[in-house]
Formats: C-alpha cells, structure tokens, sequence
C-alpha cells in the first residue's frame, strides 16, 4: 500500500509503503507480480488468526519405534483418543510405555475406518479389528452367513440367502427335519470338513462323507415344531483360492452408506492383483446391522479401466467420490450414489464424472472444511466439486499459490497429507505445503479455477505418516520417531524448537520477503530514508529477535537491522540479556537506521532464527522518495 506522505529534509515528497495485512507465498508468478501481500520466498512461515505474520510451530518426538512408520491411527475408546501406530510390520499401541498389539503384519502403508465401535485396519496383507484392548485377524471372527435355507435333506436344493464371505471359508445352510432321513446334501459342488451339526439348537452327532458331500445323522432329526420351520443347521467348509486375500491384499478403506444408524459401510480397495475393483461390507444376520467382518462375495465393483487404479474415497454430500489414478483415455472420478432395491436390500449405483486429472494416493487425500482435496502428479492439490443437479463431478486446481514450487519436487509418490485445524498439510521429502481455508479464497485467472487457498510453505518436516487428533497434528519419521506439533506447549520455548529423536535440539528457522518492487516507477531511481523504515511488532513472552534485510536491484541481501524487542513478562520464556524490562501492551514501531540507498528495485526480508523465539510481525513500512530519471 503506498501512502503520501509529509515534505521531507530532502525537499521532496515522501512515500510510504506498507506491507500489511499479510496473506500467504506466491511461488507461481515472478517475483516482482506478486501482490504486496503475499511473498514470492518465505519459509515456515503462517498467519494468525490476527492477521499477524508467525513462525510455524516446532515439534517433538513422543515415541520412538525403530522402524519406518506406515501409519498412525486414532480411535476414541472409553472416551479418550488413543493412537495405534503401524511401525515396520509391527502394530503397538502408543503411551508411555508403548504396548505391542501384533507382529508380522505387513510393512506397508496401512490405513483404518472406525464402524460399529472398532477400528478396522488394512495393512497390505493383513485386515484387522482393534477394539480398545487387543488386536484380532477379522478372518478369525469372521460372519459365518447362511447361504441356503428351506433346503431339501435329500437333494440339497433350497433358497438362496445370504452371499458367501470371501473372508471365510465356513458357510451355514438350514433344513426342515422330516423325522425320517439321516442322510443330508449338504452342498453339490463339494466340501472341505463339517464345522458342526445343530438339530433344534443342539449338537448332535454325525458322520461326514465329503466324495458323497452327505452328512449322515445316527437318528434322524425329528419334524420342526412349528410347520415349515428349520430345525437342522450344518456349518461346513469349503475354500475357495484368492477369495480371502482380495480383501486381506487392499490397502485403502473407504466409509459410506445410504443414512440412517449404522448404516455407513466399509469399503477396500487397493488390491495390486485387481486395481480397479473395490468391496464392501453387507448386512448380517440376526441382529441386520452393518458387519464389517462380512463382505459378501457379490459385493464388488468394477471401476472404469482395469488398467487403472483406485486411488482412494472422499465423501461428498449425498455422495461417494472415487479417485482413480491419472490416465488419458478413463474417467479419473466416479461417483457413487445408495439406494434401495425393491426388497429393501442397499444397492450402489456409479456414475462416471471428469476425466483427465487423477490422484497419486489415498495418503494426500483429506477434507479441507467439506470440500474433498487429493494430490495430483501435475496439476497440484485439487478440490472436487459435484453438481447435485447434474451430478457431475469437476476437478479444480486449489494449490495455484505453491505449484511453482510443488512441481519440482522429484518424487511425489511419498506425499501424505491430512487436514488441521482448518488447514490442508501435504508433507513430502521433507517439505511442508500449507492450504489454509481460515483466509478468503482468492481467485486466480491462470489456475482455470473458481478460486485457490492462500498457501505456505515450511520445511524440515520428516514427515511418513499424518495423522490429526483432538486438534494436535502428529507425524511420523522413515527412522520410526513418532513426533507431534508442539502447539499444546503455548509460551513455552519449545515452541518453536524442533526437538528430532536422539539429535541436538534445533530452532525454527523462518524468513518473510516481500516482493521485489519498483514502487511503480520504473524509469526514475528512489532513495530510502533512513529514519522512516520500520518494523511493526506486537512483544508477548515467545517474541524474540527480529532481522530485516534489503536487497536493491537483485544484489546481495544487507541487513538493515538486527534487534530484539522488549520481551514481555513470562518467565517461561526469560532470556534477561535481551530485556529492557519494558512492557508495552500496544503495538511499536521501531525505527530500522538505514542509510538511504538509491535504487530502482528493492526487496526486503525479515527473519528470525533464534532458539525458541517467534517472529510476530504485524507490518513493515518503508518510506521513500524518488530521484532522477533513469538514463536510456
């Protein structure tokens, strides 16, 4: 913002400008188009909900694991968030003392749903169900349904039930006893062993032949006591290859249903084997509620090409959004709408929407408020936007402000993201990409969409893993480090420090520049006046020291001034030597005592390094006035 100002000893009109109310980085346009603002090279970096320029918070390490964390997962049990995490092929339950819940589970990237109060786990090779105390496989609970009721002793034949469970070989078929036949069909395309026999609720005894596929009772089962009722049950088992790991083999789950109480089911995917399949779980007898640990064998859907994967799900309103993988000739989106069939059964219609644009994995995808955001491989961080009248499904770039930079990241396959506290973070290769939805949108006529989040950008992030919990945002490292954002710390020096397992503390180093500026005279040179550059800070205990640099005509940068405000009383965060034991409450402008420099493009930085100390900036001011014209 530039501001007239008062005739000066120079004899000439000064001119002021102000950097203020500060926005985000804009690392797409050059240098001196970016908006005064927003800055064209800032690291770790954010804005306040005051408005104020911040440092990014630092973190520490809570837990160490030893191995490469695959995932970190949340569930909330007797009202308190615990947090199980996926260490090498090693599930433990974190704490003080960390308790290992199972082994030889897969070391992949793994990830969970919560449904029918338990958190339920894909590893890669392994499905499994926590609920608060222990780990189990779901194969070893797995819904045993009925498969044929009303059967006929002799021959076998009866009604059709319920779908096999591809998680378990065991099935259950019901006849009507008729007091006379000991031998019972029990299936015509064979068996692998007889689990039980039940006649009106009781075992009883019986022989198995599995070349008849009969099973002969030593008396025969009386005659139901109601009419037409069944009364004999057989449990048998028949296993069928491939069935169990097309579930076991899925590394992605899904969450979504028709409405209604438990109605949302568990959907999987990500099975190499058969990319562009997913499954879900049904409804199980008796109690006809959601069972995550039955998914029926007709359960599965084939999504657009084979040739391309499933990425992962966002829910979407009314809706299930289907990220597929990035491709030229196939829908990138479907989406999946519930209903019910005229038997009151949930049926599932997909719909195909855009094509084009894909994600790269489930680990980038998150909610940023209610809009869906994925990573794409190149054309940054996208939202989805579905009509509800047309159903249709549009890709919007949302990330314009940080692709230049985005883009030269070699390798995004190891990006995770998660949403936090009204913020999208994407980490990847030690790099932080910050979407924050708590500032207005901001349309960008080159991003070819509705509007793009102002962005930032922090580094030093070792981040694997994401995972938010009751607003506090954990990681965690390829080394096994389970760290957090130390956010709860408040005052606190730690604060801003970064605290890696088993290494030296560090500080958070952060840099604002603002872009580089003609003051809208290209063809005069300017001189800045020495006493009219400052800084406007707010001191509070974290407050430390303050560096700004001025780089004129894309020269070295030369520091201007390297001060400490007054720091505020905290003895959390005493360091007596920078205190002049002056405690104002209202902002302060302090003079920078630059020399006047004379220049026709000018640049400034300020910057804090220091251990445990923020960098709160609320505007910078440089006044100025303009010379002679520039000579051809």
């Amino acid at each position: 913002m530039e501001i007239p100002g008062r005739q000066g000893s120079y004899g000439k009109s000064l001119i002021r400008r102000d950097h203020r109310d500060f926005r985000g980085v804009d690392f797409s346009s050059p240098p001196h188009e970016v908006s005064p603002e927003r800055s064209p090279d800032a690291v770790n970096c954010h804005v306040d909900r005051a408005g104020r320029l911040a440092k990014r918070p630092g973190y520490r390490t809570v837990g160490s694991y030893g191995k490469r964390i695959n995932g970190i997962h949340r569930f909330e049990y007797g009202g308190m968030a615990r947090l199980i995490v996926h260490a090498g092929s090693s599930l433990w339950l974190h704490g003080p003392e960390p308790k290992l819940l199972a082994s030889d589970v897969g070391s992949g990237p793994s990830s969970s749903a919560v449904c029918r109060d338990r958190l339920w786990i894909l590893t890669g090779n392994k499905y499994l169900m926590f609920d608060g105390n222990a780990v189990r496989p779901v194969s070893d609970i797995a819904y045993v349904p009925t498969v044929k009721l009303a059967c006929d002793p002799k021959s076998g034949a009866g009604t059709l039930f319920e779908a096999v469970n591809l998680l378990s070989d065991k099935r259950r078929i019901l006849y009507a006893g008729d007091g006379v036949t000991k031998t019972y069909t029990v299936d015509t395309e064979g068996f692998d062993g007889i689990e039980s026999a039940l006649v009106n609720g009781r075992p009883v005894a019986f022989c198995e032949d599995m070349g008849k596929r009969t099973v002969t009772f030593q008396r025969a089962p009386a005659k139901p006591e109601v009419p037409g009722q069944d009364n004999v049950e057989i449990v048998y088992r028949r296993h069928i290859p491939g069935n169990r790991e097309s579930v076991e083999n899925c590394r992605v789950l899904g969450v979504y249903g028709i409405g209604g109480a438990d109605s949302d089911r568990l959907f999987f995917t990500g099975n190499p084997r058969l990319k562009n399949t997913d499954w879900h779980c049904g409804i199980s007898a008796p109690e006809y509620n959601v069972d995550p640990t039955y998914i029926p064998d007709d359960s599965f859907a084939r999504i657009g090409s084979d040739s391309c994967a499933v990425v992962g799900y966002r829910r979407l309103g009314s809706y299930q959004v289907i990220v597929k993988e990035q491709n030229d000739q196939d829908a990138s989106l479907f989406l999946r709408s519930g209903g019910l069939d005229g038997n009151g059964r949930a049926v599932f219609a997909l719909t195909q929407g855009a094509s084009g644009i894909g994600g790269i994995s489930d680990k980038t995808m998150a909610n940023l408020g209610d809009e869906p955001l994925f990573l794409s491989r190149h054309n940054g961080i996208c939202g989805i936007a579905v009509s509800q009248v047309t159903q249709h499904a549009a890709v919007q770039n949302r990330s314009w402000f940080v692709d230049g930079r985005l883009r030269e990241e070699a390798d995004l396959s190891s990006a995770v993201a998660a949403e936090w506290c009204g913020r999208y973070v994407l980490c990847v290769n030690g790099r932080a990409y910050i979407l924050d939805s708590r500032q207005s949108k901001t349309y960008r006529e080159h991003s070819g969409s509705s509007y793009v989040y102002e962005c930032f950008f922090w580094d030093g992030i070792p981040a694997c893993c994401l995972c938010e919990s009751d607003g506090e945002l954990y990681f965690g490292t390829a080394h096994g480090e389970l760290c957090k954002f130390s956010t709860d710390l408040g005052d606190d020096r730690g604060m801003f420090c970064d605290y890696p397992g088993n290494r030296p503390v560090s500080p958070v180093k952060a840099y604002w520049t603002t872009p580089v500026s003609d003051d809208g005279l290209m063809n005069r040179w300017k001189k800045t006046v020495s006493r009219q550059c400052a800084l406007l800070t707010r001191y509070d205990g974290a407050s430390g020291r303050l560096k700004l640099e001025f780089s004129f005509d894309s020269a070295p940068w030369e520091t201007a001034a390297d001060f400490t405000p007054s720091g505020g009383f905290s003895f959390s965060n005493a360091d007596f030597s920078a205190w002049s034991f002056v405690t104002p409450k209202m902002p302060v402008m302090i003079g920078v005592g630059k020399k006047p420099g004379r220049y026709r493009t000018v640049a400034m930085r300020i910057s804090n390094a220091a251990l445990g100390q923020d960098l709160l900036c609320q505007g910078i001011s440089r006044s100025y006035y303009t010379d002679k014209k520039l000579k051809g």
